[in-house]
Order: C-alpha cells, then structure tokens, then sequence
C-alpha cells in the first residue's frame, strides 16, 4: 500500500508517516503542490492525501488535475482541512483491510 501526501505543515507529515509505517504503509512527500501530479503519475499511489491550505495550485485545480488524469483513475484522493488523518483508518474505508 502507497500514499502520497502533500501537506504545508511537515512536522504532521513526518508524524503522520511514522504512524501509516507501522502499519506497513509506504509514504511518499511531495512537498511542493506543483509537484503533486508529476509524482502521483511517476508513482500511481493507492491513496492521495492533501492540506486544503495548498495554495499553488489551489487545492480544487489540484484535485480536479487529479481526477481528470486517465494514469491516475480510481486512486483515492482526500483533503484534509487541519491535522492528518490517520492513515491506517483512511485506507482501511477506501479499500478494506491493509495488506
């Protein structure tokens, strides 16, 4: 299982990583928005989770050149508007038990 995640504030990333690690979750960062697509494409992740406090692009344009891109269809994409999720939770509601 593979997320990536893009979010303004790194120290709830980082946290937010060592929690879906334990779980056997991989994390990729991407820390810039603009690099959102690029990577999601290079990387086909189960699971995109993004800060709604992305500012370039907006979130909306970023989430909508997601939802668009035909490498990308039914991966799962979530805008968090504070903290993280717990990763482990979110995966388990997109796609059942972790494995």
């Amino acid at each position: 299982m593979e997320v990536l995640v893009c979010h303004r504030q790194r120290a709830l990333v980082q946290l937010g990583r060592l929690h879906a690690e334990q779980h056997g979750v991989r994390v990729r960062v991407a820390h810039r928005p603009k690099d959102v697509l690029p990577m999601a494409r290079a990387q086909r992740p189960n699971l995109i989770v993004l800060g709604s406090d992305l500012k370039d692009p907006s979130t909306e344009e970023l989430v909508s050149s997601l939802q668009a891109e035909p490498t990308l269809a039914g991966v799962e994409v979530v805008v968090t508007k504070a903290g993280l999720p717990d990763l482990g939770t979110a995966l388990r509601k997109f796609r059942g038990p972790i494995s």
